[in-house]
């Protein structure tokens, strides 16, 4: 038996509590970044040091309201991206949709929120499309396949706007608004 890596150790320790939709209640609308978003990444930087072998297992683990979660963090790292310029948000945003891609019952879901990922990346100097493909890279060939694919669309130059984004403000500073 191989030795698990210590990213998926501390994953296992720390369980994924965290992801619960009771605890997250408000999660999109709350003040960016917080101390779940803390979590959030720390999770998606230890889920880029384990093997395939431990990502496959930590991502059966993640359910539906996990999804859900990761969701509105990646969401919230768009904004964060656009607010301070900087892609490394938006990107660990990309790694949380490909981590719930599995768990949501509907993958539409998270391509609407690939529309303002992929927007906020843009605007912080980021190639997207080769972004996408980074982040698909590190998971599953079938999750892989969606990102690829979503960086391949004709329309990327207004997508937020198509997945129904627009500018907007919030207390904290620059936040997609949603149209629908």
């Amino acid at each position: 038996m191989t030795k698990a890596t210590p990213a998926y150790a501390r994953v296992i320790a720390s369980g994924l509590d965290f992801l619960a939709v009771a605890i997250n209640k408000g999660y999109l609308q709350r003040t960016i970044p917080n101390s779940r978003d803390d979590q959030i990444a720390q999770l998606l930087g230890d889920f880029g040091e384990m093997t395939d072998d431990e990502r496959a297992l930590v991502m059966a683990r993640i359910d539906r309201g996990g999804a859900s979660v990761l969701r509105c963090y990646a969401e919230r790292m768009a904004n964060l991206s656009v607010r301070t310029k900087d892609s490394a948000p938006a990107y660990r945003g990309l790694r949380a949709l490909a981590l719930a891609w599995r768990a949501e019952w509907d993958q539409r879901e998270i391509w609407v929120v690939m529309g303002p990922v992929f927007d906020a990346l843009g605007r912080s100097g980021a190639d997207a499309r080769r972004a996408f493909r980074a982040a698909g890279a590190l998971f599953p060939e079938d999750v892989a396949r969606e990102f690829d694919a979503f960086a391949e669309r004709n329309d990327l130059d207004e997508i937020a706007e198509v997945m129904g984004y627009v500018d907007g403000n919030g207390p904290d500073g620059f936040r997609y608004k949603r149209t629908w």
